[in-house]
């Protein structure tokens, strides 16, 4: 394992054969990320992929350059809502924790409306949350949240593969 407060990674990024495609680093540190990304740079092998976990949806991973890839859920970075997030936090977006945001968004939205007419009941709330539609622009995350029939996320914006264009994250398209 990789503690949380290690910084240097060379050790590690010594084991990496030059011929590897690709290394994936679960981690949740973005700073983290972006060290091992630059030591890898640093030890001639800078040319492998990076593949970063959700943790490691942020610019300062994306930065390492343009052989960065990472996964992240749905989120428009240029959603209003979005901005004035990030620009109220120092210019972090905080990308990891967005997902619960839009539950609590959810659960709250649902409640409100389940508890109209004064009282409710569990399974008024449970429909009232399988009948979420809150649209892109009142989202937190920045996209439409509805559910299917089952109960799952039905949104044209999926859980998706990133790649980095040296600077910030876009999806790759498929």
């Amino acid at each position: 394992g990789v503690s949380q407060q290690q910084s240097d990674f060379s050790a590690l990024i010594a084991k990496i054969p030059r011929d590897t495609q690709m290394v994936y680093i679960p981690w949740q540190l973005p700073p983290k990320g972006q060290a091992f990304g630059n030591q890898m740079k640093s030890a001639g092998k800078g040319s492998i992929k990076l593949m970063g976990a959700d943790g490691l949806y942020d610019s300062s991973f994306a930065s390492v350059g343009a052989h960065v890839y990472d996964t992240n859920f749905p989120l428009n970075p240029k959603s209003k809502i979005i901005a004035g997030f990030k620009k109220g936090h120092g210019g972090d977006g905080e990308y990891f924790g967005a997902p619960t945001y839009a539950a609590t968004q959810v659960v709250g939205n649902a409640i409100d409306r389940a508890c109209a007419k004064g009282s409710t009941t569990r399974a008024a709330v449970r429909a009232a949350i399988r009948s979420t539609k809150i649209p892109a622009a009142q989202s937190l995350v920045g996209v439409a949240i509805r559910f299917n029939r089952n109960g799952d996320l039905s949104t044209l914006h999926k859980f998706a593969l990133y790649k980095s264009n040296g600077t910030v994250f876009v999806p790759i398209a498929g």
